[in-house]
């Protein structure tokens, strides 16, 4: 059967699988011969060798599409060979018929139960290979994390990607709660290297994929739902490739501190200085609130004051480059400054780096994110 099978399609020699052909022909027809002795499924097959044989089969690159291919054209060798079988035995016309129709059954039930085993085999191997594969990655990566001395140009044969040029590393993490992690970070991976040329992924968990590329502006990166990136500063050969990861995993934990409905990426150099001042959120929460005492109330006239009290700061507290900022008369302004100053009891002039970098951080957490424990 397998060297007819051989002859109807010579792709197959293409593959070398010969090997594996004579044994799933074998496999196939124990499990047909025991099915039709009993006129019903086989319930004591050689299940093992069969799924080991097709997960081989993918191994050698066979398509999926010319194995359902060489299964159905089998169904034609096995129907002439049992016709020949029949009228070698002069079998009366009616009984052959009935021989016939048992044995029609008989295939199209191997048939199709065969279809759906090639099918999950495939995509089981698929997985593992896969899985194999980033695991064998992400040990590479992680080694040229960890050692300045690593073998670089072995290193970039490996992951197909030159580790000798310019990088800028994203880090992308999943926020969804639907169990959809790998299908959104795939979206992510792809809205990054829409304009990026080469790029290196590794995925290190379910719901986090390391990235690096040439070239990546934050402003570029389109908004996905559920999907947090932190984005780091542009660097060469390798300690480029480690500082702008660091930078990446820090503007990343920014990005998860800020509420629902912010932007999807955050760059370093944006989140810097918030970075700096997070390495224990708690205590910048308190700092925040200590600093800006019931501006941080989710009201209108909490937000006008927040809003007013930056603008102040950011125009170098002069009261008519704020008015002209948030098109008010000056005097509203500094009735509004003088309101804030009362209700914070303290000199905003002389408190204006503390109570600046909480308005800056109060940006990031959000009312949201500063009631979080």
């Amino acid at each position: 059967m397998a060297t007819a099978l051989a002859a109807d399609f010579e792709e197959i020699d293409g593959f070398r699988i010969r090997d594996v052909a004579v044994a799933m022909c074998q496999s196939n027809a124990r499990r047909f011969l025991t099915d039709l002795a009993r006129s019903g499924p086989n319930t004591i097959d050689d299940a093992d060798e069969r799924h080991d044989l097709i997960r081989e089969l993918y191994r050698r690159s066979v398509p999926q599409q010319l194995l359902f291919r060489v299964y159905r054209d089998s169904v034609g060798h096995a129907i002439s060979a049992w016709s020949k079988e029949l009228a070698r035995r002069e079998v009366p016309t009616a009984m052959a018929l009935a021989a016939v129709d048992i044995y029609l059954a008989a295939v199209l039930r191997l048939l199709g139960s065969l279809d759906s085993e090639i099918a999950d085999d495939y995509e089981s191997e698929r997985i593992r290979v896969a899985s194999e594969w980033s695991l064998a990655r992400l040990e590479v990566v992680r080694g040229l994390l960890a050692d300045d001395k690593a073998d670089i140009a072995a290193a970039s044969n490996r992951l197909g990607y030159r580790l000798s040029g310019r990088h800028v590393a994203a880090v992308l993490a999943d926020a969804g709660e639907d169990g959809d992690s790998g299908s959104r970070l795939e979206r992510a991976v792809e809205e990054l290297q829409k304009d990026a040329g080469s790029i290196l992924t590794v995925r290190v968990d379910l719901r986090t994929v390391w990235c690096w590329m040439p070239e990546l502006s934050c402003d570029e990166i389109e908004s996905i739902e559920d999907v947090k990136i932190g984005v780091g500063l542009a660097g060469e050969g390798m300690a480029g490739f480690r500082r702008s990861h660091w930078e990446a995993l820090e503007a990343l934990r920014v990005a998860e501190l800020m509420p629902s409905g912010a932007p999807s990426a955050i760059c370093f150099r944006e989140a810097e200085i918030v970075a700096l001042c997070t390495t224990d959120p708690e205590r910048a929460r308190d700092f925040i609130r200590h600093q800006l005492g019931p501006l941080v109330e989710d009201t209108e006239a909490a937000r006008r004051m927040r809003g007013t009290l930056a603008a102040f700061y950011a125009k170098d507290c002069n009261y008519r480059a704020t008015a002209a900022e948030l098109n008010l008369h000056h005097n509203t302004v500094r009735y509004r400054i003088d309101q804030i100053e009362e209700l914070l009891g303290g000199q905003l002039m002389e408190e204006k780096l503390a109570k600046h970098l909480a308005l800056r951080l109060f940006q990031v957490f959000g009312t949201e994110g500063l009631n979080k424990r």
